[in-house]
């Protein structure tokens, strides 16, 4: 039917036949020539570049042409057009330049056959003609070729607009269910920071009121160690006394041993006197008188002395005990001191936790404070999301109503 409509039958291809030989042996200048004009298109030759060499492309169409000067067309021929029509098409051959590129060859084929004799012009007019309904079948198979594959690319583009649709419309879908999760979860996070928050304000402030406790405490056993140490202090001025009252009560028994050996030596002089005064008999009354009362001032000196010596030893049982009692006292002193500066000392420490815990307790708070305007911030995006959910939503709806 189309070789009917725009006249192509045996006689053109027999025309082109007898032009044969003539155009054959120019077939490599008319590949020069057709490749050169081609390539001075910038977007032709990137083209060219990208997917073929250009030697390969010249022996393609070489071959090609060698096929349209044998001047038979049957389905062998028309199924290799369209390979051809096709391969373009793949590579992204803009149309326009592709139904351009037959001009191009009939204008270079009709040169090639201009050099002939006057006599021959009107076999070459023919041919020049019988060409020209040659390129317009293979213009034909072109738009053909590309009309079919439009076809196919706009049935593609419809699905794959429509597979984007449904993607976008479960993408939104998906979306607004995790925002409101998200919004969800947020208000959640929100109100668990602000018991957080309110938690920390209340252990920083018994924080606080343990550190000041504890300091409060630290003065109070600092201020009962000082009165300790100076009981501890009395206490040892008290040993240092018994200690010289010892002493002295010491000196003082000495001197009482003393006087009881001067007491026993006067009583054992007066007895010796008595026994002289009674020897003497009359001469020695008055003389024995005297030891008398020598041996009687002896005797009571003795018994004061034993009276004394049992106070002595009185005095100095108790001193002894006084001193022990002191320094079990100052032992106890000791160790209550002790026992106290270990207190203040774990009082000290649990202030300066208790300081360092309110520190920590405040980062705290700040850190969370920070992190109630990061849910915030979070709640803004996650609105957002929402609101960028509708919209793909709704380029979906066009997408599929286009």
């Amino acid at each position: 039917m189309r070789l009917q409509l725009i006249g192509l039958g045996e006689a053109d291809l027999a025309a082109v036949r007898a032009a044969a030989p003539r155009i054959r042996p120019k077939l490599p200048a008319i590949v020069e020539a057709f490749y050169d004009r081609l390539l001075a298109v910038p977007e032709l030759r990137r083209i060219i570049e990208t997917h073929r060499g250009v030697d390969a492309l010249k022996r393609t169409l070489h071959r090609h042409l060698e096929e349209m000067l044998a001047g038979v067309i049957d389905d062998a021929y028309l199924a290799r057009r369209q390979a051809i029509a096709q391969a373009h098409v793949r590579i992204g051959l803009p149309s326009p330049w592709y139904l351009a590129s037959f001009q191009v060859l009939l204008s270079e084929i009709q040169a090639a056959l201009a050099g002939d004799p006057v006599r021959e012009a009107a076999e070459a007019d023919r041919a020049t003609l019988a060409f020209a309904k040659l390129f317009n079948l293979e213009m034909q198979l072109v738009i053909e070729r590309y009309d079919r594959d439009r076809e196919t690319l706009q049935e593609a583009t419809l699905r794959e607009k429509r597979a984007i649709a449904k993607r976008l419309n479960e993408l939104s879908e998906h979306l607004l269910a995790l925002a409101e999760e998200t919004s969800a979860s947020l208000q959640a996070l929100k109100e668990e920071g602000a018991n957080l928050l309110a938690v920390g304000e209340e252990t920083a402030a018994l924080g606080t009121l343990v550190a000041g406790h504890a300091r409060g405490g630290v003065e109070a056993l600092e201020a009962h160690g000082r009165h300790l140490q100076a009981a501890a202090v009395a206490f040892g001025d008290l040993a240092d006394r018994a200690n010289e009252l010892m002493s002295i009560s010491e000196r003082i028994d000495g001197v009482v041993q003393l006087i009881r050996g001067v007491a026993e030596q006067t009583n054992l002089l007066a007895l010796n006197a008595a026994i002289e005064a009674a020897r003497a008999g009359e001469a020695g009354r008055g003389f024995s008188v005297v030891a008398g009362e020598i041996k009687k001032l002896a005797d009571q000196t003795k018994a004061q002395l034993a009276s004394v010596t049992e106070l002595i030893e009185t005095t100095k049982a108790h001193i002894a005990a006084m001193q022990s009692l002191t320094e079990a006292t100052e032992s106890r002193i000791a160790d209550g001191d002790a026992s106290l500066r270990s207190v203040a000392d774990d009082l000290k420490d649990l202030a300066d936790r208790a300081d360092r815990q309110s520190a920590r307790t405040t980062e705290l708070e700040a850190t969370l404070r920070r992190f109630e305007a990061m849910l915030e911030d979070i709640a803004q995006a996650s609105g957002g999301v929402a609101a960028e959910a509708e919209r793909l939503n709704e380029t979906a709806r066009q997408l599929t109503g286009a």
